[in-house]
């Protein structure tokens, strides 16, 4: 299982919401830590002792509702230690998915546990051991209201090498039924009716999560009939067709009649990423 940094959080938003492009890794590694990366990227890596991060590849996006998840499709191997990696009670108990072979940025981290081992799955490594990671042990996963398309486009574009251009534009579509992530919703449709261009601020850190939220009204037309009840809303790729992107309920299902502009004041569009 993994956890996304406070970078991926804000790269995400900003590359597919905000047009504002991020660079696909051309590699990721993997590295070894002794103490929890966490979302600030504070964790204490293991060096010396000829420690290096290994290059780590992953296999093709598995959506399994409203889950997407990949893992690495090969042993990874580090060398052999020629010194002590841990002392003490100490143990590689945490790893992290970087973007360079030093330095860079974390895109993710977790915890290497197994209750079926001992010491539940963390060990000591000692001058002349060879820590492996076994294929499939690292697990990435994306788990939010986001489309499929979304989900595994994120997986691509970031761990996997496989660019993903992102629109200059993202729009707002209301719609009468549930999207879900499979992108089924039915859209509202009435004489005039458009999706409407977002425009959404930068990222901002809350309660754990990065959050961006939309900067200008959005007004759309004024329907000369009975739309009925709004339940739900989509942010889509395009004015039409497109991708959906992410999807949720309205707080509360707006009635719009004949006559009645349905609006989203400035703030009240939020889309977050953990």
């Amino acid at each position: 299982m993994s956890n996304a940094s406070n970078f991926l959080e804000d790269a995400v938003l900003n590359h597919f919401f905000r047009n504002n492009a991020v660079a696909a890794p051309p590699q990721v590694f993997l590295a070894l830590y002794r103490t929890d990366p966490t979302d600030f990227d504070t964790g204490q890596e293991i060096s010396g002792g000829g420690y290096i991060r290994q290059q780590i590849t992953f296999n093709a996006p598995i959506p399994q509702g409203n889950i997407s998840s990949i893992t690495n499709n090969a042993n990874i191997q580090f060398p052999e230690a020629t010194a002590d990696w841990t002392t003490g009670s100490e143990t590689v108990g945490f790893w992290g998915i970087r973007t360079a072979l030093t330095g860079g940025n974390l895109l993710a981290y977790g915890e290497f546990r197994d209750e079926g081992r001992q010491n539940d799955g963390k060990y000591a490594v000692t001058r002349f051991d060879q820590f492996t990671v076994p294929a499939g042990r690292i697990i990435i996963q994306f788990n939010n209201r986001s489309s499929n398309w979304l989900r595994n486009a994120v997986l691509n574009h970031f761990f996997r090498n496989t660019a993903i251009t992102a629109s200059s534009q993202v729009f707002l579509g209301l719609y009468i039924s549930d999207p879900t992530s499979e992108d089924i919703g039915v859209e509202v449709s009435y004489p005039g009716y458009a999706r409407q261009v977002i425009t959404f601020d930068a990222p901002s850190q809350s309660g754990g999560a990065a959050v961006i939220r939309n900067s200008t009204v959005l007004n759309f037309p004024i329907p000369e009939v009975n739309v009925g009840s709004i339940p739900f809303f989509g942010i889509r790729s395009a004015a039409t067709g497109g991708n959906l992107m992410a999807f949720a309920p309205w707080a509360v299902a707006k009635e719009i009649f004949a006559g009645m502009q349905f609006s989203v004041s400035a703030g009240n569009l939020e889309v977050s990423m953990q």
